[in-house]
């Protein structure tokens, strides 16, 4: 497959699954609840969003075969998104280590990374749809950390995570279909708006 190729399958899953109207808001959502708001910081959100989701199709692949076989990355050689997710990583890791305090972030970064290795390996099939959606979203906040490791940015995480419960049952209907997922966001609902009046009184 020649080099063309690959960047036009590239450049095909970036516009379906990550176009600018879910990632600008996602990473300036993230950007913005860590603090760090540099211009590096800018940047490194929107690659952690870009790595933590391709990375997050890489691992459904399969799956996406079979549920959703119109997808690019089902479709598509498999070996550029890899090694777009390698470079992009490396990238993302090589910003915290050039920002502040870099030992924490970086320590961060590894841990997230870890863990969704972990979870992508198997782990996730050990659990039903709505822990595993939880588990899977909390990559989200962990960002933030990576972002900002101090401690102020821990409720801003909290709210970024419940947030992102809350929207992902509103918006998925297989989500909405199950009734624990649901009574789920009916709870995190209004723990939502308790940090968030928490923060603001703060």
């Amino acid at each position: 497959m020649s080099s063309a190729s690959w960047i036009r399958d590239l450049l095909a899953w970036r516009a379906e699954r990550l176009p600018v109207r879910l990632w600008l808001p996602l990473a300036a959502t993230l950007w913005l609840a860590s603090g760090s708001l540099t211009t590096i910081g800018g940047i490194l959100a929107l690659g952690l969003v870009a790595f933590l989701r391709l990375w997050d199709d890489l691992a459904d692949r399969e799956d996406d075969a079979v549920r959703e076989p119109e997808r690019v990355l089902p479709r598509s050689d498999p070996r550029p998104f890899r090694v777009a997710a390698a470079v992009i990583g490396f990238a993302c890791a090589g910003l915290v280590a050039s920002g502040p305090s870099p030992v924490p972030r970086l320590l961060a970064f590894v841990a997230l990374a870890g863990a969704l290795a972990a979870w992508y390996a198997g782990l996730r099939r050990r659990v039903g749809p709505v822990p595993g959606y939880h588990v899977l979203l909390a990559k989200y906040p962990a960002a933030i950390l990576v972002l900002g490791a101090e401690r102020s940015v821990t409720t801003a995480a909290a709210a970024v995570y419940l947030g992102l419960l809350v929207y992902e049952v509103a918006h998925d209907a297989r989500l909405r279909s199950l009734g624990r997922a649901r009574a789920a966001a009916l709870v995190e609902a209004p723990l939502l708006i308790g940090v968030l009046l928490g923060r603001i009184a703060s």
